[in-house]
């Protein structure tokens, strides 16, 4: 059995851009994403440092929430989400992560989607 073709490939990239698009506009990354997140300075250099980066951080975006102006960073690696560093540096800065392959538009069925926000105080 055959698997999808490039073009439909392409296809469910381009929907799931317009539909996360649609809920969300992206926003330029001036500084370290991690601080941007969390509204504070980065006291480090290097953007790796404040990540934890390791597989999960690749085809990096940042995104403001339409309906509530919530602050969106997305990384959409081709091996899956590093669970464990993905963990420490949410924990470390009080932010969430979803982890979730069928939303990613960046070579679908080969990337992963991760959305990291700053954790609410619910």
């Amino acid at each position: 059995m055959n698997g999808p073709t490039d073009e439909q490939l392409k296809a469910w990239g381009k929907k799931r851009l317009a539909d996360w698009r649609a809920a969300h506009k992206q926003v330029e990354i001036t500084s370290c994403p991690v601080h941007m997140l969390v509204g504070r300075p980065c006291p480090n250099a290097d953007v790796f440092y404040c990540t934890n980066a390791s597989r999960w951080y690749d085809h990096v975006s940042l995104w403001r929430r339409k309906c509530d102006g919530a602050l969106i960073l997305v990384s959409q690696p081709y091996d899956g989400a590093d669970v464990e560093a993905l963990s420490s540096m949410c924990m470390t800065h009080g932010l969430t992560a979803e982890i979730d392959a069928g939303k990613s538009w960046h070579y679908p069925g080969s990337t992963t989607l991760i959305a990291i926000e700053a954790a609410s105080d619910d």
